[in-house]
């Protein structure tokens, strides 16, 4: 047995079994090179982990047997290194691509910054001929996904003239184009689906030109991708003045920072249309030239607008009973300087009539500058947002000179969400605006809602302005069953609370709770905030014990700061 043993031995170690005719199977250190006597499947398996094509080129000069095994490699990353030469890298990726002769890739990546070199490389036609020839081998010799990227010299100005036609491929799951201000011109006519497997479509940085409207039309319809689920559109210029995405099976859309062609540095208006009716997802913003929206997408659950427009305009949208939460909702409102009895609702109001079953949303409320604000008028720009009942986490921050309506604005929301339970307001960019009303007179101001469910309250950056008391007054006169309120002082100014007559932060919360019995204590302090927590007295005992001295339990506090 231990013979047979020995020469078991001898025999794997012997140079004559390898395939390749004399492969050295003994490594540097004496020991026999199992890894070589792998099948290819599993080595193979092996060079598709490695990051970086020049890695998998590389392992040919490891020995006979991985001589050539590089060419057959299923997964390439070509990634060029920073400062390196575009020549160079061009014909190390052309070099590559060209000795694979009919071997299937299954993932092609391509990423290059060098082409970020304006001098040399802004009319290059070499460059345009290396680009436009990597595009056409990912559409025709790639199996599964393909990704270009490439950076722009600036984002004022294309690199490249692409492709007038741009190839369709009957394989391809995955395409990603990050094509760096880029031109594309147009698509191959076709009777059958030129992306027949393309599930997912990535596009950004592209020009696309003058029949941009014919090109992107044509590209997410089902006739030319029937079966896809994902798209995704970045910084798209050039587009057409009505952008429609018709897709019967897309289940998640991203859009951001498209444009038309801009006339008489002047930017036009574009209009979107959406109808998806499986969507899922659907995230939009940046957008600033939106005339119009249009949305047919009745199961999606996942909706995301942020900044959607500088200027009014109209929101045309069918029920969305599956959207749960909004985040980052920008409303817009605007009384022009020109003309200030003209008030523009800008803000996607009926949005929000859409998705009757929000449970969270998250608003950006900003007013412009302009003539003549009062709490009235504010609160008329306001009318349109509808009842809002299965709501329990609201959270706006406010912006612009909207200090006289405050109060007013805060109330209008309120009134729309009875069923509150949880409320965030951040008013650090609030600025002096309109007529100021004498705390004295606030009492009154403002009729008591009643927030039976609302129970924690987050305010930021408090500084002891009229406003701001009759806001926690109010706050706390409309929330009898409230079990926390987190307040952040900023710059806190003590000749403010002398004039309050308080010396305590702690004294002026406690004033402002009455007549209800509470705890105040200090959470976080700096030389630039403090921010304390008060409770009712008997949340505080429940929490802390009848004799709990100690507020470290407390170190919960959600407050912002910049």
């Amino acid at each position: 047995m231990a013979a047979a043993r020995n020469a078991e031995g001898r025999r794997r170690l012997d140079p004559s079994d390898d395939t390749d005719g004399g492969v050295d199977m003994i490594n540097t250190d004496g020991g026999a090179d199992l890894i070589s006597r792998l099948c290819d499947d599993v080595l193979l398996r092996i060079l598709r982990l490695l990051p970086n094509a020049e890695d998998v080129v590389r392992t040919g000069a490891l020995s006979r047997r991985w001589r050539h095994l590089w060419r057959r490699a299923p997964v390439l990353h070509f990634r060029d290194r920073a400062g390196g030469d575009s020549g160079r890298f061009v014909s190390f990726v052309d070099g590559v691509l060209a000795r694979r002769d009919d071997a299937v890739i299954e993932h092609l990546a391509i990423s290059s910054s060098v082409f970020s070199d304006v001098v040399d490389f802004l009319f290059d036609d070499t460059a345009t001929a290396a680009v436009n020839g990597w595009i056409r081998y990912g559409m025709q010799r790639v199996a599964k996904s393909f990704a270009l990227t490439l950076q722009p010299a600036t984002m004022a100005m294309a690199i490249l003239d692409v492709l007038a036609v741009l190839p369709g491929s009957a394989r391809l799951e995955t395409v990603s184009l990050d094509m760096g201000r880029a031109y594309l011109f147009g698509l191959p006519s076709a009777a059958a689906p030129l992306f027949g497997s393309l599930t997912d479509l990535a596009l950004a940085n592209v020009h696309v030109g003058d029949v941009g409207g014919d090109l992107l039309r044509r590209l997410f319809s089902p006739a030319c991708c029937p079966r896809l689920k994902k798209l995704r559109l970045h910084r798209i210029s050039g587009a057409p003045e009505k952008l429609v995405v018709d897709s019967g099976e897309l289940l998640e859309l991203s859009m951001s920072w498209i444009v038309r062609e801009e006339q008489e540095h002047q930017l036009p208006q574009l209009e979107i249309k959406i109808e998806t009716p499986r969507l899922r997802v659907l995230r939009i913003n940046h957008i600033y030239s939106i005339s119009k929206l249009m949305i047919s997408a009745p199961r999606t659950e996942e909706l995301k607008l942020t900044f959607l427009s500088m200027f009014a305009y109209e929101v045309d949208a069918g029920e969305m009973p599956c959207v749960r939460e909004l985040n980052d909702v920008v409303l817009h409102l605007l009384r022009l300087p020109q003309e200030p009895s003209l008030i523009v609702h800008e803000h996607p109001s009926s949005i929000f009539r859409c998705c009757k079953f929000l449970r969270r949303l998250q608003l950006r409320l900003h007013l412009y500058e302009g003539k003549e604000y009062n709490e009235d008028t504010i609160v008329d720009m306001m009318t349109d947002i509808p009842q809002l009942q299965h709501l329990t986490y609201l959270s706006v921050q406010f912006s612009g000179p909207i200090e006289c309506g405050l109060v007013a604005i805060t109330a209008h929301l309120l009134s729309q969400c009875k069923f509150l339970k949880h409320l965030e307001l951040d008013i650090r960019r609030c600025r002096p605006g309109g007529p100021e009303i004498p705390l004295s007179e606030s009492e009154n101001g403002h009729g008591i809602i009643l927030l039976e469910n609302l129970q924690e309250i987050s305010i930021t950056n408090i500084h002891l302005r009229d406003y701001e008391v009759r806001l926690l007054k109010f706050l706390h006169a409309s929330s009898p069953a409230l079990e926390k309120m987190k307040v952040t002082f900023l710059y806190v100014d003590c000749e403010k609370l002398e004039s309050l007559g308080m010396k305590t932060c702690e004294e002026f919360l406690l004033s402002i709770a009455n007549p209800k019995e509470g705890k105040c204590v200090l959470c976080n302090s700096s030389r630039w905030m403090s921010s304390y927590e008060w409770m009712p007295k008997q949340w505080y005992l429940f929490k802390n014990g009848k004799n709990a001295l100690s507020s470290q339990c407390l170190r919960d506090v959600i407050f912002f700061y910049n």
